[in-house]
C-alpha cells in the first residue's frame, strides 16, 4: 500500500513537470530603421532645456552645477543687480540643480522650463 502511494505521488509529479513548458515570444529583428515599431507617443528627446534667470546684490561668481555639486553645467561673473540670464540644455533625467553664489548654495527643482532666484 505504502509503494503504490509513492508511485502515485511520483507519477503525478511527473506529470506536472512535464506540463510545465516555457514561453516562447516571437523574435523580431529589424534589418532597418524603418522595420521598428515604435508607438507615436514616443519621446526621443533626451534632452531639455531651461532658461535660468539669477539676479544678485554684488558682483561675482555664480555657477550652475548638478545636485550634488560634482558636475558644473555653467559658470560665470554675475553683475551686481543685473540680471544674469542663460540657457541650458540639460540631460532629461536632471531634475535638480544647485546654484552657487558669493557663499551661497541653493538647490532649485526644475520643474518649469524658466527658473528665476534672486541671490541677497
Amino acid at each position: 500500500m505504502k509503494s503504490i502511494k509513492i508511485l502515485l505521488v511520483v507519477l503525478v509529479a511527473l506529470a506536472a513537470m512535464s506540463s510545465c513548458q516555457k514561453e516562447v515570444l516571437p523574435t523580431v529583428n529589424p534589418q532597418t530603421m524603418d522595420d521598428l515599431k515604435i508607438t507615436p507617443a514616443f519621446d526621443w528627446k533626451t534632452t531639455a532645456d531651461y532658461d535660468f534667470t539669477l539676479k544678485g546684490t554684488s558682483t561675482h561668481v555664480v555657477q550652475i552645477l548638478s545636485a550634488d555639486g560634482t558636475v558644473v553645467y555653467k559658470k560665470g561673473l554675475m553683475m551686481a543687480n543685473v540680471p544674469y540670464v542663460v540657457h541650458l540644455t540639460l540631460p532629461s533625467y536632471v531634475k535638480d540643480v544647485s546654484l552657487r553664489f558669493f557663499g551661497q548654495s541653493v538647490n532649485v527643482q526644475l520643474a518649469s522650463k524658466s527658473i528665476s532666484y534672486n541671490f541677497n
